[in-house]
């Protein structure tokens, strides 16, 4: 049973990484376009 957890717990916690990193990625790319937008003006 001990193994069985382990690999869901490794699996969840890969999971929430990339969902981490894809909300990080998300947030430069909207911060950027922000910026962008500000400069035109």
């Amino acid at each position: 049973m001990m193994e069985v957890a382990v690999y869901i717990v490794t699996i969840f916690l890969c999971i929430y990484v990339l969902f981490l990193l894809y909300c990080i990625l998300y947030f430069i790319r909207t911060y950027r376009s922000l910026e962008n937008e500000y400069n035109l003006i």
